[in-house]
């Protein structure tokens, strides 16, 4: 406990501190603006430290919306498909499962059906801690099944850890694996997926993460917003990153990993969000991760606002946590080794807390300009509010038209994207009161496949 605390003081001595020059850097400029005069003494150094955190803090916020512009752009062309290559690597396929009888079996016939030869792939499922059917229904589908009791350690992490040592077992007997797969056991599976791994693998890749679609973008006005942030994250994020060499995020389920980079690690991640934690632990030893936009998974998202609200809360603590534990490590990597992938992995952390920051910012220099604050109309707190405008009216809307959402989506999302950043700065500081949340929350899944996708390549949606 006092560890996790210890890693948690430094974070939060910095937010303190950030704010407390902000709000100094206003106070001179009211003191100014009222004819008082500036501050001396020790007052006069912290309005000027303000005042220098102030435009400081403007020039990056500047900075990060041009950078979100530049992956955008990246991400307006579409991917060159790797190349195919000839089956040459052996998958094996891990799906942890907790109680999910009610899809399992659908994944492993889907699993079962891919393009790529079937005696190149084995599928395991993990069945974890089940209380139902789960492991009955994936061996009548065709799936090979481990079954795991362990309650003190009911998490994916641990399940993954435990099947991994199972899985070099058999390595180390003669059945040998090139790479391993995971999925989750709502998905459902683009059937060139494998192929497309090996085609990347071909090419001395090692960790790939797929595409993340939507299994039920219409059950609910929640899962069709899910979906289009899904969506605009995989254009103008994901695809981006990967036009400009840059390493992208693991999305939990849909990606694939070379065997010896696993047995170099195990599976070393146990936080809430276990694939994050990999993804920095990659990234610190400078592995960038490739994202292929035409291998795609589908997941199912939830249909109601409390289960959407939960699950987010439990990545957001998730988070919260890997940041507090490799934040600095990666800030260290970043700039002593010039390393670009650490300090672009470090971003993606903060961006919550970046979120936070820019929400008080704005909220404390409109308070302060009410109070009549002069300055320049372009600065401050109405620069914040221009490009947050300009991002969410124009820049995101693009988003959806690359990815070729119908526009009958569009006022859904203009609506609840006034809302959602609200939303967002309450989960954002609620994950940084939770750190020592360990306990791992079960989503039932039940959602079939929507009607108008289909697994089949050539009349897949993803352009």
């Amino acid at each position: 406990m006092l560890r996790r605390r210890a890693r948690v003081i430094p974070w939060i001595i910095a937010l303190g501190l950030m704010l407390a020059l902000g709000v100094a850097g206003y106070a001179r400029s009211i003191r100014e603006g009222h004819g008082e005069g500036p501050p001396s003494g020790w007052a006069a150094a912290l309005a000027d430290g303000g005042r220098i955190y102030t435009r400081t803090f403007e020039a990056l916020m500047l900075g990060g919306f041009l950078y979100a512009l530049l992956l955008g752009a990246a991400g307006i062309w579409t991917q060159r498909p790797p190349r195919d290559a000839p089956p040459s690597h052996r998958f094996a396929i891990l799906v942890p499962a907790h109680n999910e009888a009610s899809v399992i079996g659908d994944l492993v016939r889907n699993l079962r059906c891919t393009d790529y030869p079937r005696d190149m792939f084995d599928i395991f499922v993990i069945a974890d801690n089940c209380t139902d059917d789960t492991a009955r229904v994936a061996v009548e589908a065709g799936a090979h099944v481990w079954e795991r009791d362990d309650p003190a350690n009911a998490s994916k992490g641990h399940a993954l850890r435990w099947a991994l040592e199972r899985l070099f077992a058999l390595d180390d007997r003669g059945t040998r694996y090139d790479a391993v797969v995971i999925f989750d056991a709502d998905n459902a599976v683009a059937l060139n997926f494998l192929a497309k791994m090996n085609a990347c693998l071909s090419r001395g890749r090692r960790v790939i993460q797929g595409y993340l679609g939507t299994k039920n973008p219409y059950d609910s006005r929640i899962t069709r917003f899910i979906w289009m942030q899904y969506a605009l994250t995989n254009r103008l994020w994901q695809l981006g990153k990967e036009q400009l060499g840059l390493g992208v995020a693991t999305g939990g389920t849909g990606f694939c990993i070379a065997t010896d980079l696993l047995r170099r690690y195990g599976w070393p991640a146990f936080s809430l969000t276990e694939d994050l934690e990999l993804q920095v632990q990659l990234a610190l030893d400078g592995e960038r991760i490739t994202w292929v936009h035409d291998a795609v998974i589908y997941d199912e998202k939830p249909t109601s606002f409390r289960v959407a609200w939960a699950q987010r809360c439990r990545w957001m603590i998730g988070h919260a946590q890997v940041l507090c534990r490799y934040g600095l490590r990666l800030l260290g990597r970043g700039i002593f080794h010039l390393d670009l992938l650490a300090l672009d992995t470090l971003y993606y952390l903060a961006s919550p807390l970046v979120g936070v920051l820019v929400g008080t910012y704005i909220v404390v220099g409109l308070l302060l300009q009410f109070n009549g604050l002069r300055q320049d109309p372009l600065g401050g707190p109405i620069l914040a509010i221009a490009l947050s405008a300009i991002y969410w009216a124009a820049y995101l809307p693009a988003g959806l038209l690359m990815e070729r959402i119908p526009l009958r989506n569009y006022p859904l999302f203009a609506v609840a994207s006034l809302v959602v950043p609200l939303l967002w700065i309450g989960l954002c500081g609620y994950a940084f009161l939770r750190l020592r949340e360990t306990r791992w929350y079960h989503t039932a899944h039940s959602a079939q496949l929507d009607a108008s996708i289909s697994l089949r390549p050539q009349e897949d949606l993803v352009p």
